[in-house]
C-alpha cells in the first residue's frame, strides 16, 4: 500500500509495504504523523538484514532530534537498535571494527530526509499552538473588556466562586490602571501621553457638616 497523499500527516501506526532487497513484503512498525511520500521512499532503499528495525530506529531518531530528546532514549526501546550498533562498535576478543548503521549510505539519507521533515512539522505544531493560545486570547477579549469597565466604573471585579460567579471589591489601583487601560484603547485623544502626572486625594468617611469646619 503506497501513501497517495503527499501531504498529509498519517496515524502513528500502520502497515505499509516496502521493498527489502529483492523482495517485497508487508510488516507494521511506527510511522509517525510527519511521514511523507519521500521520507517514505527514503525508507524503501535500506535493506535487510533488520530492514524493519533500521527504518524505525531513523524514524525514532529523527524525532527525537528534532523535538529535543534524549537520543540515549530512543536506543533503550525494543524496536530500534542499540546505541552500540547504530554508532559502531570493535570486538574485544578479535580486535575487529564493526560499522555501524549510521555508517550505511541509504540510512544516513533516509535520516537525513525524516530528520528535515519532522524538524519542519515540529515548527507547524508549535505555530499552531501559538495559533490556539492567541485564539484563546482573542475569544477571551469581550469578558475581559467588560471586566475592565467593571472595575473602572463600578469598583468590582467579577470572580468565580466554585460554580458561582460573585463581585469583589477592586483595589484603588486596579480602578486606577483599569480606567487608564480603556481610555488608552478608545482613542488617541484619551490616551495617556504620560507627559504629565496625576494626583488623586481619596477620602472615605462621613462628610463634615459646615458647623465644623473652621471659620
Amino acid at each position: 500500500m503506497g501513501f497517495e497523499d503527499r501531504t498529509g500527516s498519517r496515524p502513528a501506526s500502520m502497515t505499509v509495504k516496502v521493498k527489502s532487497g529483492s523482495s517485497q513484503g508487508a510488516f507494521t512498525h511506527f510511522v509517525p504523523e510527519w511521514m511523507t511520500f519521500e521520507v517514505q521512499q527514503a525508507l524503501t532503499k535500506i535493506r535487510d538484514p533488520h530492514a524493519t528495525k533500521k527504518q524505525t530506529t531513523v524514524l525514532r531518531l529523527a524525532e527525537a532530534a528534532a523535538m529535543g530528546m534524549p537520543m540515549a532514549d530512543v536506543f533503550k526501546r525494543s524496536d530500534t537498535c542499540t546505541e552500540k550498533v547504530w554508532h559502531g562498535w570493535t570486538d574485544k576478543a578479535t580486535g575487529k571494527r564493526h560499522r555501524g548503521w549510521k555508517l550505511d549510505a541509504n540510512i544516513a539519507r533516509a535520516m537525513g530526509v525524516a530528520t528535515e521533515r519532522a524538524r519542519w512539522w515540529g515548527l507547524v505544531r508549535q505555530g499552531r499552538a501559538v495559533q490556539a493560545a492567541l485564539d484563546t486570547l482573542t475569544a477571551a477579549t469581550p469578558d475581559v473588556a467588560l471586566q475592565l469597565v467593571s472595575i473602572a466604573v463600578h469598583g468590582r471585579a467579577a470572580v468565580m466562586d466554585g460554580n458561582n460567579q460573585v463581585f469583589a471589591p477592586a483595589d484603588v489601583k486596579d480602578i486606577i490602571k483599569a480606567a487608564d487601560s480603556i481610555l488608552d484603547r478608545v482613542s488617541d485623544k484619551t490616551a495617556d501621553k504620560g507627559a504629565k502626572d496625576v494626583s488623586i486625594k481619596l477620602t472615605w468617611g462621613e462628610p463634615e457638616s459646615e458647623d465644623s469646619q473652621p471659620s
